[in-house]
């Protein structure tokens, strides 16, 4: 358990980060069409999901209770419809 906590510490979570953060970056970048910046709100948004996800999922491990499985799903199916907006566009 404690492995699981500390890989999505150290690895996992810093990762979402890292690609907020190229998101983000590629933003900045002038005369984007506006499909990719609508592409790039939504991956903004699965990321952030991710990363609540993530830490739901730690709270669950750590606290060893099923009191986040709704908010657990919820997510999981928000991520799911982010996915099907993105592949549509």
């Amino acid at each position: 358990i404690e492995e699981a906590i500390t890989t999505m510490n150290t690895n996992i979570i810093p990762k979402w980060d890292k690609n907020i953060e190229i998101i983000k970056k590629s933003n900045k970048i002038e005369n984007l069409p506006t499909e990719l910046l609508e592409r790039n709100r939504l991956l903004l948004e699965y990321c952030d999901l991710k990363i609540q996800l993530l830490e739901l999922i730690k709270k669950s491990i750590i606290f060893d209770i099923d009191k986040y499985d709704k908010e657990i799903e919820l997510i999981g199916s928000k991520t799911d419809s982010i996915i099907d907006l993105a592949n549509s566009l």
